[in-house]
């Protein structure tokens, strides 16, 4: 080969490496690098100090995504809707999952999110098959946290300013479809259809003068689509979190009773919890702590029983139970006269309340329970544990209790008498219930009826509460998976 012949043909070696290069920079199909997702610190500084000052609503609304989440006029097309809106513009897949505990997992569990993100990872050479994977990841983060949360999937839109790169937004698009029919928790909103119907691409009305982002007549076409999906999924995760036996109905009650047979028995009573707690505090605590316990590890939550044993004595021809009798208090240093303290009203003879929970648990039995979690007020409590042995064996149930984890430290549940530990508890459940400033402000007075080595008037607290349920919870739902897998 001549020298010419051969400096041509390494010429057209390098045009030809070159040009691949080039395709490989510019196609969306080959592999791209996710962007610095520190261009964003402003932006989630500014959520941060929103959190700072603003309480997050109730079972929100939580919107995530790019420009187009962000410049949605949420008070048109969601009104009374508790929308938190989390979007930034220029963002990819890859940023909300760096950023996802700011823009959403620290946040109360939300009743549904309305995502929409992956425009721009396509504009920035992203395959869909990149797209896909990173919704995949960024929804397993969601569900991992939020396990009975639905998401909304809004697909790329076709816009005139990148009606070029309408073919791999396609492809993306149709691929997350898929997933989304695939699982009940995942929502597609066809919101690409109805802008199609205006042409192809679509007509410029529809969006402001970049040509990309929508218009509020591009929102408006939108909001039709996306509202009875948000209104669904809000709806079957309100549905997902009920766990009282008395609201579900029997295709709920078939489905929990699968997934998990247990039986959740609040022992309560209505008696005398110091001037500060409600009558009912028993089956108020075990009642709500059984209500967060069942949507962690599943079952079901019967309603309170308020009757009950307690010790029992006869005073000047009255019958005095339970906290009544202050000279037989179990701590000496609060003793106080035996009286009837107003509201009491459970008690009931050991041989009675033993008859009413073996009719109990012949019921659940029937219906089909395998485990049942009694616990509250401290007598039924032990009843129930006393007698476990015998029950199991004739009811084929096996019960627990959740007494014998850091009770000491006042971090069980329901492990004094309206003191540190129930107070702490009430605070943290129901808080508009608890009125310490009934108490007496002299600490050097001990409160009538109160069993506890540590003054709620001063240790008391809804972070205390909350940290034995939190405690409690997890110990609890290990110990009952473990019983399931058995």
């Amino acid at each position: 080969m001549s020298l010419f012949n051969r400096c041509r043909s390494k010429k057209r070696w390098l045009y030809g490496l070159w040009f691949v290069m080039l395709v490989w920079m510019v196609s969306p199909s080959m592999s791209q690098g996710d962007p610095d997702p520190g261009r964003f610190l402003n932006e989630i500084e500014s959520f941060r100090a929103w959190d700072r000052k603003n309480a997050i609503p109730d079972d929100p609304v939580i919107l995530v995504g790019s420009s187009t989440i962000r410049l949605w006029p949420t008070a048109v097309s969601f009104p009374e809707l508790p929308v938190v809106n989390r979007g930034f513009g220029g963002a990819q897949i890859s940023d909300l999952l760096h950023y996802r505990q700011d823009i959403l997992l620290k946040y109360k569990p939300p009743s549904c999110i309305l995502f929409y993100c992956g425009d721009n990872d396509v504009m920035g050479g992203k395959s869909a098959e990149q797209v896909v994977d990173h919704f995949r990841q960024f929804w397993t983060a969601v569900h991992d946290k939020f396990p009975n949360t639905p998401l909304v999937f809004i697909p790329i839109k076709p816009s005139p300013s990148r009606w070029h790169l309408w073919k791999e937004q396609s492809k993306a698009n149709q691929a997350v479809h898929t997933l989304c029919e695939e699982n009940p928790l995942l929502y597609y909103a066809d919101t690409v259809t109805p802008l199609l119907n205006t042409g192809s691409p679509p007509v410029d009305s529809l969006f402001v003068t970049d040509r990309l982002h929508l218009s509020d007549k591009g929102y408006a076409l939108w909001a039709p689509v996306v509202r009875p999906l948000i209104d669904k999924a809000r709806r079957s995760h309100a549905e997902s979190r009920l766990v009282l036996y008395e609201e579900l109905t029997p295709t709920r009650f078939r489905k929990r009773l699968a997934e998990a047979p247990i039986a959740y028995l609040p022992l309560g009573t209505l008696e005398w919890h110091g001037e500060h707690l409600p009558l009912g505090s028993d089956g108020l605590q075990s009642g709500h702590f059984f209500e967060l316990l069942a949507r962690e590890a599943g079952g079901i939550v019967l309603p309170m029983l308020f009757l009950g044993p307690d010790r029992a004595k006869t005073v000047g021809g009255r019958e005095l139970y339970g906290m009544d009798l202050g000279s037989m208090h179990w701590e000496k240093e609060h003793l106080y006269p035996d009286q009837q303290l107003d509201g009491s009203a459970y008690w009931v003879p050991d041989s009675t309340f033993k008859g009413i929970l073996e009719a109990i648990w012949k019921q659940l039995s029937r219906a089909g329970f395998k485990v049942v979690v009694a616990h509250g007020h401290g007598p039924s409590t032990g009843t129930v544990r006393d007698h476990a042995r015998e029950w199991e064996s004739r009811y084929g149930l096996k019960f627990f209790n959740c007494w014998g984890y850091r009770d000491a430290e006042g971090l069980g549940i329901q492990v004094d008498h309206a003191g540190l530990n129930e107070t702490s508890l009430v605070m943290a459940l129901r808080p508009e219930l608890v009125h310490l400033e009934y108490l007496s402000p002299d600490t050097a007075q001990w409160p009538v009826g109160v069993g506890s080595k540590k003054d709620p008037r001063i240790h008391a607290s809804s972070d205390w509460g909350w940290q034995a349920i939190t405690i409690q919870k997890e110990r609890m739902a290990r110990i009952l998976r473990e019983a399931l897998a058995k």
